[in-house]
């Protein structure tokens, strides 16, 4: 690969990475808050973790028997794009069916994201390059983590902006975020 196509490449992977942390951590930071105010009873928001939880586990699971049919960066902007309907969710729909659904959507993503994303990382860069990648990957992503609240909190004291917006603004970069993705290699699906 040249080295500017590389750049690209690295960079949209990155950034992809970054996109993925910003939606997750708003998500995820204020779902208990969120589900507080749809629901009286704290049992029954309650459920949203195990939801979260059990999609994780058995989410990789899947994505291993897509491997088969689909190629990586298929897998991975798929994925984008059904976590994005997950953060999305309880911003237009606000009710406790939401909030679960959300749970599902971004559990059943989060872990497929990650493993494709760096396993991409290693077939896009070399063995020589994919410890760097999978740093500037994990860093995007942490960095992504501490934006997306710190956004949240200054749209909303400077503004008076909702949690609506910035969950918005996470479905949008989630979906930007699956664009460089896509234009990944074009690969065959994994042999299985």
């Amino acid at each position: 690969m040249p080295p500017r196509r590389r750049r690209l490449c690295t960079g949209g992977l990155s950034s992809a990475t970054g996109c993925t942390g910003s939606a997750i951590s708003c998500r995820l930071t204020f779902l208990p808050a969120q589900a507080r105010l749809l629901v009286p009873d704290p049992w029954l928001f309650s459920l949203a973790w195990p939801v979260f939880g059990i999609a994780g586990a058995c989410s990789t699971l899947v994505a291993s028997r897509l491997a088969r049919r689909f190629t990586r960066p298929q897998i991975w902007a798929g994925a984008q794009i059904v976590m994005a309907v997950g953060v999305l969710m309880p911003a237009v729909w606000h009710a406790l069916p939401a909030i679960l659904i959300a749970a599902l959507c971004v559990g059943s993503t989060f872990m497929v994201i990650t493993m494709v994303g760096l396993q991409e990382a290693q077939a896009a860069v070399g063995a020589a390059g994919a410890k760097r990648q999978m740093a500037a990957m994990t860093a995007s992503f942490a960095l992504g983590q501490l934006i997306g609240p710190i956004f949240f909190s200054l749209t909303h004291q400077w503004f008076g902006a909702p949690l609506e917006f910035a969950l918005v603004m996470g479905t949008l970069g989630l979906v930007a975020g699956a664009l460089p993705i896509l234009r990944l290699s074009t690969r065959q699906p994994d042999a299985a």
